[in-house]
């Protein structure tokens, strides 16, 4: 949100002071003004997360930024989180932004600090923190830890690139992919570049499930820091950190190894402590043995199924309770010291001073407790369970019998649990367990006693639920790992049962009779060739890779006698395929000569078809580009920033959902639903409608708003269509051979002519300092500069590629300029002697430009030709 900072007032009139924190002097104070309207507002509306203009006293100095509340639970808290935006980096932190966290739930203040200390010893990237006393609007709000915001600035300072940065926000951030391909968007952030499409996480994560034993053991460490991730793990779980196992989970691609890593983020749940802030004493036996969400972590839990990491595992616990516990014992005493006197004055903590003293005692007591449970108890044994038959996977009313064989290494207790009653439209809904023991007796359709191949058979008729996912438990062990919990919040791919057809025959009646591509996209048509409709929810579709999955998500129906297609993308299906049936996202890529196998929810056979020819789609063309752009706005007239396009096609276009962005992938604006762009008309994309309208005559073919700025030094304006396809890119600059008068003095940058290539700078222009024509025709621009015939000067080489002489007859002014009269570089001379001009032309496109001299005896000019 941006408005003037009209409360400043509130600063001069002595509003910035300490209120009794003369205790407490040796933690930062940082002192927040805000407008009390605003303040009222985002308490009204916390999970909003609406930013408002502030002022931010540091050190005795004053910041304008922008506040908002930070988190998600959290926000129902009393005491909330704070994000502290400053725009840019000139201030005391180096970073445009700091978190101030509440740690609410945590009564002792500091779990989270010893965590994230504790990582950054042991040698793992881990975001600084530290505690500070927070007022706003002179009000002691109480103790925060500042905590480094895990970003570009935190990987630069770690000697990273920001290649790939994801968070997961939500507990279906467990490593695993997800059923339901919309929800990558809301479980998986992306922080600064990332694959926006998800098609990494979604290769990554079907790695994690589904490379068999051997391969995910032979290849893990080619694309996982496996050290490292093995070292954090090792962290959560000596402290029983049961939230970043599921959630608050952060995934980076290591710049300088090219592998994954997870960073350490949000501990408040650990040293016996419940995410919710309740204490358990039974949580110093926890050993991967029970129902929490460990057991659901993916990863961790298969490379523990591998010796040589579980062994190196247990090595990193051994040091953790040796070196580790040193290290937090003392620094548990000093910060304990240090906070002490702010907490017993903070007005918004959670428990009483006498809490805060005992949490002292309960940390000590547990790490205690928890060191002599690890050091006598071991880990449990995963001895992983496979799937060796199911025959009649798709049972129905009339055919309900399946017969479930499953493979286990050793003579153990060996169930299948089903996630059923589930309400599938809805995330949170409660399930009901089904649990099935199987049998290895010879009598329960398990073949051979004794040959450690488990069976039995189901009457899937107990099911209430048309599908219901499954996890087989061995040992008191879940495989796959990722298990069902996730019925219960956003679901990840499990095995399932599918029980929604009439039809006894499905696989006879399907056919995949075509595979289609545009560009890396694939594309198959699915026949139904019955008078029935099928369902095909959680049946698979691989290639010989089986990391190449596709996931049919419930309620994926195949319509009777009709085909429908695997989309690349839903926008692309809705494209190339309308008034279709279309599933998406087929992430992965289909080659001639590859085989397609369709399998059932359980992983079993049902059709494989060999890949012929890949039929190429063709889509539209538009001829929509930028032409006008507005990327700092003059003080006295302050539209904020906007962009202008135009259509100068001879057709209509709909640009729904169309994505306007600037040079960050993170920052998109979405175009409206039903926006139509007719054959040449314009369209203006505001930051700020209201200001636009205010401050011009009101302007109706508008949208907005784009939260983000543009750049005032220069960067990427660019248009996606709704299939992803880059329909135009300007890449402006506010130096020359650009136009540089848009930098904040008033003007716009407006192309020359629609039939001008707007890629170039030469193309653009500025008009007589006036503030643009948003939504309409441009300016016209101004008379070219001509060449005159002259010899009082002489241009070398011509053409020219890199550097370019001028000898001049003295006292004159040499100018560079563009056709359209724009000037690009200037040398001046004051003396009569002849003298030598040089231009570097490094910086310009190929083309024709001008060398204009005017000294006493006029104006002359002279072309010169510009070739790299």
């Amino acid at each position: 949100m941006k408005k003037t900072v009209c409360y400043l007032l509130l600063v001069l009139a002595g509003v910035f002071f300490n209120i009794g924190f003369s205790n407490a002097t040796e933690l930062p104070n940082y002192q927040l003004t805000i407008d009390p309207a605003d303040l009222a507002e985002m308490n009204a509306h916390p999970f909003d997360e609406e930013s408002y203009p502030a002022v931010f006293r540091v050190n005795g100095t004053d910041y304008e930024v922008e506040a908002r509340y930070k988190g998600s639970s959290s926000l129902a808290f009393p005491k909330k989180s704070w994000a502290i935006k400053f725009g840019n980096t000139d201030n005391p932190f180096n970073v445009p932004r700091i978190n101030l966290h509440a740690d609410y739930n945590d009564e002792s203040a500091m779990r989270n600090f010893l965590i994230l200390r504790l990582a950054a010893f042991l040698g793992l990237p881990a975001p600084t923190i530290e505690h500070v006393t927070y007022t706003v609007n002179g009000e002691n709000w109480g103790v925060y830890t500042q905590t480094e915001q895990i970003d570009e600035y935190f990987l630069a300072r770690n000697n990273r690139q920001n290649l790939a940065l994801y968070k997961g926000s939500d507990h279906g951030a467990n490593l695993a992919p997800l059923v339901n391909d919309e929800l990558y968007l809301s479980v998986w952030e992306i922080e600064g570049n990332g694959d926006l499409s998800y098609n990494e996480l979604r290769t990554l994560f079907n790695k994690f499930l589904y490379l068999p034993k051997a391969d995910f053991d032979n290849e893990l460490d080619n694309f996982v820091e496996t050290d490292k991730v093995l070292s954090l793990y090792a962290i959560l779980f000596t402290f029983v950190e049961f939230d970043n196992f599921t959630k608050n989970t952060w995934v980076n691609k290591n710049s300088n190894s090219m592998k994954y890593e997870l960073l350490p983020w949000d501990n408040e749940g650990s040293f016996g402590n419940s995410a919710f802030g309740d204490f358990d004493s039974t949580l110093v036996s926890y050993n991967f043995d029970q129902y929490q969400h460990p057991e659901y972590a993916l990863l961790i839990q298969r490379m523990l199924e591998n010796p040589v990491w579980k062994n190196q595992f247990e090595n990193k616990v051994d040091t953790i309770l040796d070196k580790g516990y040193l290290f937090l014992d003392s620094l548990m005493d000093t910060t304990y010291v240090q906070i002490k006197d702010a907490v017993y004055l903070d007005p918004n903590k959670r428990g009483t001073n006498a809490s805060f003293d005992e949490e002292q005692n309960r940390l000590k007591w547990f790490m205690t407790e928890r060191k002599a449970f690890l050091e006598t108890n071991n880990l449990p044994e995963r001895d992983p369970l496979t799937i060796h038959s199911v025959e009649n996977p798709l049972p129905t009313e009339t055919n309900p019998i399946i017969t479930i064989r499953i493979k286990s290494p050793k003579a153990q207790s060996v169930r299948v649990v089903f996630a059923d009653s589930v309400d599938y439209k809805n995330i949170g809904e409660p399930n009901k367990l089904r649990t099935y023991s199987l049998f290895d007796d010879g009598t329960h359709n398990d073949l051979a006693a004794g040959d450690l191949i488990y069976g039995r058979d189901i009457d899937s008729r107990d099911f209430d639920s048309d599908w219901a996912q499954f996890t087989m438990l061995g040992g008191g062990q879940n495989y796959p790992a990722n298990a069902i919990l996730y019925t219960k919040y956003v679901r990840t791919k499990a095995l399932a049962l599918n029980k929604g057809n009439t039809n006894n025959n499905v696989a006879a009646q399907i056919e995949i009779d075509k595979v289609l591509g545009y560009g890396n996209n694939r594309f198959l048509r699915m026949i139904n060739k019955s008078a029935d409709t099928l369902d095909l929810s959680y049946c698979h579709i691989r290639t010989t890779r089986a990391t190449d999955d596709f996931m049919f998500p419930d309620n994926s129906y195949l319509p009777a006698n009709d085909t429908a297609y695997v989309s690349a993308t839903t926008q692309m299906g809705q494209v190339f395929f309308p008034n279709k049936t279309v599933f998406a996202n087929l992430y992965y890529e289909v080659d001639t000569n590859d085989s397609l196998f369709l399998l059932s929810p359980p992983l079993t056979p049902m059709d494989t078809v060999k890949v012929g020819a890949i039929e190429n789609l063709v889509a539209g063309t538009t001829n929509i580009m930028f032409t006008e752009i507005n990327y700092k706005s003059s003080s006295s007239f302050d539209t904020d920033d906007w962009v202008e396009i135009y259509n100068a096609g001879t057709e209509t276009v709909d640009i729904s959902n169309w994505i306007f962005r600037d040079g960050d992938n993170d920052h998109a604006f979405f175009i409206p639903e039903g926006t139509e762009l007719a054959a040449n008309a314009y369209l203006v994309l505001s930051s700020d409608t209201s200001a636009m309208n205010t401050l011009n005559t009101p302007i109706s073919n508008m949208v907005g708003n784009f939260d983000f700025g543009l750049s005032s030094s220069g960067e990427a304006v660019r248009l996606f269509d709704n299939i992803g396809n880059l329909v135009d890119s300007v890449e402006y600059s506010s130096s020359a051979p650009w136009p540089t008068e848009p930098a904040g003095t008033g003007p716009t940058l407006e192309l020359i002519s629609t039939s001008s290539d707007n890629s170039l700078a030469t193309s653009w222009f500025v008009y007589n300092g006036e503030y643009g024509t948003p939504g309409s025709t441009n300016h016209s621009a101004p008379t070219s500069v001509t060449e005159t015939n002259t010899s009082n000067f002489s241009v070398y080489p011509n053409p020219a590629s890199h550097i370019i002489y001028i000898n001049t007859s003295g006292a004159c002014t040499v100018e560079l300029r563009s056709l359209n009269g724009i000037v690009i570089d200037r040398v001046i001379f004051t003396t009569p002697v002849k003298e030598k001009a040089v231009f570097n032309l490094e910086s310009l496109d190929d083309g024709i430009y001008l060398i204009q001299m005017n000294s006493t005896n006029g104006v002359e000019t002279k072309k010169v030709v510009v070739t790299k």
